[in-house]
């Protein structure tokens, strides 16, 4: 193992018990890749990191820590670095320190001090031609037409620019569990093509700081963590957009059970709501330039652009479908006088929305087509709805809501209340589908007996764990929830005018 620079610490200890809880954006530490140093409003130096006086060749901190930035970095250098800051996005500079190292630097405002990461250039280094690979890359996902062959197409083209061992793209469900849709790799990595990952591998604290920092990296998972240090105590600096940021011991013996040396990661939106992620792999330490890290985030951004336009369109087909079915079955309604309309007429309930069976409930009086349970049954179903008294309701887990034995008739219920009438309800109800989810590893954290009492740790195998859900049917989609509000308007109006009895 090589030597530990002065002032550097590793941590080995791993106890995933308060993992919830731990506190990423304020680690107090910096990856030794890159260094950091922070300032007040008089450009006072308040604190660094420790390898920092290492780096510019100073014999201790004492030359640094409550020195003005002009120690550090020339004055044309300063003003060029403080006007970066006021604009948007990735400001990057390049400069020579006063010790002659040469860094690039990266300017961020916590509120209560600004701070710059630096990391030291290697002049050879080629980055890469960003205007070029931008435009094939636009004209490329403006000509995908489905979430797959775009998520594809960003694995690929990350992958061939980043040369990261694997790049797969990874989709959160609702319950923020991922799934692996796509994915480019080396021959020597283990694919995760199709796998889950359990909501705990990202808890929620990280997805935060994932949506306000769209870009993290991890030089090296067995590096040292660089401690900041100051002269005065004080609150921890809030370090969410530092690039250099250390990482949680959790995450990094995460990655090494994986057999992971080194990641990336890039955040996908979906018209402002995180979607999923982008998630690099390498088996050998690997750093990133500040550069490359911009190209990356506008890949991802170009990528969250098209799956906002793909969704839209979709949507937009949908509703249009929809929109026509339901004036279609509220014209047959309205011309029958009939509600009973809703369950015999072309198109009728079920052929709004996919269904194995559909309920009429009007004050109380039950009307029923296809796989439905008995009236005692559904009185109590809408008695239930009733206390909750929502327009919309939408569930695919009924049997541990409602009860276990209305699974053997339905697992799936959505209904739309008829206006303010008491016990009047639109019902749709879905049979249970029993899925199979392939997980990467056990995802339920394992427990340990301890001297010190049960700990957790992070999961130490990825290999296929194969589960069987029970007790679920298909998820209800926001256009039939849409479409079943839609309707329930329309019949509360006819009910209302006494045009439908």
């Amino acid at each position: 193992m090589p030597s530990i620079p002065p002032g550097e610490v590793r941590l080995q200890a791993v106890d995933l018990t308060n993992c919830d809880k731990e506190q990423i954006h304020i680690p107090e530490a910096v990856q030794s890749f890159g260094a950091l140093l922070a300032f007040d409003d008089n450009n006072q130096i308040t604190r660094i990191s420790a390898n920092l006086p290492r780096l510019l060749g100073t014999p201790d901190t004492e030359g640094i820590l409550g020195c003005n930035l002009s120690t550090v970095f020339e004055p044309k250098d300063i003003d060029s670095i403080l006007k970066a800051s006021s604009g948007t996005g990735w400001q990057i500079y390049h400069c020579v320190t006063s010790s002659g190292l040469s860094v690039n630097v990266l300017l961020h405002d916590s509120g209560r001090e600004r701070y710059i990461d630096l990391i030291p250039v290697d002049e050879i280094h080629n980055e890469p031609n960003t205007a070029t690979i931008l435009l094939d890359f636009v004209s490329r996902a403006s000509k995908t037409t489905t979430v797959l062959a775009l998520a594809e197409l960003l694995a690929r083209t990350v992958r061939s620019i980043s040369k990261f061992d694997r790049v797969k793209v990874y989709k959160f469900d609702k319950e923020w569990n991922g799934e692996v849709i796509a994915e480019n790799r080396d021959a020597k990595a283990p694919s995760y093509l199709g796998l889950h990952f359990p909501q705990s591998d990202i808890p929620k604290q990280a997805r935060e700081l994932y949506q306000r920092n769209k870009v993290r990296v991890i030089a090296n998972v067995d590096g040292a963590r660089t401690p900041l240090i100051s002269n005065e105590a004080g609150a921890p600096l809030d370090l969410s957009f530092s690039f250099v940021r250390s990482v949680s011991e959790i995450h990094l013996q995460y990655l090494r059970n994986m057999g992971v040396a080194a990641s990336m990661s890039l955040s996908i939106f979906n018209d402002n709501k995180f979607w999923g992620l982008v998630a690099c792999h390498h088996y050998s330490p690997r750093t990133v330039t500040f550069q490359e890290a911009a190209l990356y985030e506008a890949l991802s951004d170009i990528c969250s652009g098209r799956l906002a336009d793909l969704d839209k369109v979709e949507k937009a087909e949908i509703e249009a479908e929809s929109l026509r079915n339901v004036q279609e079955i509220a014209k047959n309604v309205s011309g029958s006088g009939k509600l009973q309309t809703l369950l015999q007429g072309r198109p009728k309930m079920q052929d709004l929305i996919e269904s194995t069976a559909a309920i009429i409930c009007l004050d109380g009086q039950i009307m029923k087509t296809g796989a439905a349970p008995d009236d005692l049954t559904i009185s109590k179903l809408v008695n239930w709805l009733e206390r909750g008294r929502e327009d919309i309701v939408a569930f695919d887990d009924l049997p541990e809501r409602f009860s276990e034995e209305i699974g053997a008739y339905a697992c799936g219920l959505l209904a739309a209340s008829l206006g303010e009438r008491s016990k009047s309800w639109i019902i749709w109800l879905r049979f249970e589908i029993t899925k199979e989810v392939n997980w990467a590893g056990d995802p339920y954290k394992p427990a340990e007996e301890t001297p010190f009492g049960t700990r957790l740790y992070p999961r130490s195998s990825f290999e296929l764990w194969k589960e069987v859900k029970r007790g679920t049917s298909a998820p209800w989609l926001d256009w039939e929830s849409e479409t079943a509000k839609s309707l329930s308007q329309l019949i509360s109006r006819f009910l209302a005018s006494g045009q439908v009895t």
